[in-house]
């Protein structure tokens, strides 16, 4: 993220791999008084959630939970004025709008990823998805 420092982008990093998604979510809201703005405490908020659902030690239903808040997350964010400063947010609501079987959600979200990062890596990939 453009927006944070190296040091401090790895140790949210750091802190999104160890803490549970809600002590996370708190962690880094804290973060905006060091001037990270909101869409990217949501995004960065959605992908703790994310990365939880596939940890151990983490019943279905929370699972799910995380699935759905990251969701939210970043449809929150998706909304937000600097939004497109990230755009690698949308290539992850496309991936979690398609696995809940939202497939014009899928497309759209998608869509905007090509649009304002038209030379992705995975362009290809998420060009044989739309």
């Amino acid at each position: 993220l453009e927006v944070i420092d190296s040091y401090r982008e790895d140790w949210i990093v750091d802190e999104m791999r160890v803490l549970h998604p809600d002590q996370f979510l708190h962690l880094i809201e804290g973060q905006r008084q060091f001037g990270v703005p909101i869409h990217s405490v949501k995004y960065l908020s959605a992908l703790s959630y994310i990365d939880a659902s596939g940890r151990q030690g983490f019943s279905n239903r929370e699972k799910r939970e995380f699935i759905a808040s990251a969701t939210t997350l970043l449809e929150e964010a998706s909304v937000l004025e600097r939004s497109v400063e990230v755009p690698e947010m949308y290539r992850e609501l496309g991936k979690l709008k398609e696995n809940s079987g939202d497939t014009e959600g899928a497309k759209q979200a998608y869509k905007k990823y090509l649009e304002l990062l038209p030379d992705a890596w995975d362009v290809r990939f998420i060009q044989r998805k739309l």
